[in-house]
């Protein structure tokens, strides 16, 4: 059995024990790559809705401003509609 001089475990164990040891480090590792991933998902989606609530915010407005166009439209329409049924009565 060979020991290291600094350390009373043998070679054959700290070898092992090291090599428990960086399996464990995967775990922890995909442990936490799979955290990155979901904190990543969660920050994309809070993006995204945020990019979507201005998108929704100007699409609004848009619609808003075309009603009152096609309102104030409309009642030219029916302006010049009852000017000439006016006009026509009177002659």
């Amino acid at each position: 059995m060979q020991c290291d001089q600094d350390s009373l475990i043998p070679l054959y164990l700290e070898a092992f024990l090291q090599g428990k040891n960086s399996w464990l480090d995967e775990e922890e590792e995909e442990t936490n790559e799979k955290r990155v991933r979901d904190q990543t998902r969660e920050r994309d989606e809070s993006e995204t809705l945020e990019e979507a609530a201005a998108d929704l915010i100007r699409l609004d407005r848009y619609e808003r401003r075309a009603s009152s166009r096609q309102h104030r439209a409309l009642l030219a329409f029916m302006n010049v509609k009852m000017e000439r049924a006016v006009s026509q009565t009177k002659m």
